[in-house]
């Protein structure tokens, strides 16, 4: 179901940047790394808890915050 909803945002370069708001736990920035590197991902939340969590999953050390 993430990769159909993440479908319409033509992920289609590992070097895109894009940002990831409301990106919370992580869960659907995990779809969009599976299509661009994590560097060139920024993730953007209102809760600091929530990012935490997102920085403790292994493919999205290299995220933005």
């Amino acid at each position: 179901m993430r990769d159909e909803a993440l479908e319409p945002a033509d992920l289609y370069d590992r070097n895109m940047r894009v940002v990831d708001v409301g990106g919370g736990t992580g869960f659907c920035t995990l779809g969009i790394v599976k299509h661009v590197d994590a560097k060139n991902v920024t993730i953007i939340d209102q809760s600091p808890h929530q990012l935490a969590k997102a920085k403790k999953k292994e493919a999205l050390k290299e995220f933005k915050d």
